[in-house]
């Protein structure tokens, strides 16, 4: 699937691959109370917050 703008995302808590460009390489993060977040905490505990342009779904694996 091709990177699509970070607007049509979905906002439900699952993770995305997320990146600021098309070109980019991707991070996995989610959506948590207005802000894209991935978990990693800052020096006060906040989440660090991200400001991806471009996002795809993760992968897929083979289920066994």
């Amino acid at each position: 699937m091709k990177r699509q703008p970070i607007e049509t995302a979905p906002r439900d808590g699952w993770c995305i691959l997320a990146s600021n460009g098309p070109r980019r390489l991707p991070y996995v993060v989610w959506w948590d109370d207005g802000a894209w977040v991935d978990g990693t905490t800052n020096d006060y505990g906040d989440w660090v917050e991200h400001h991806p342009t471009h996002w795809e779904p993760l992968p897929r694996g083979n289920a066994a």
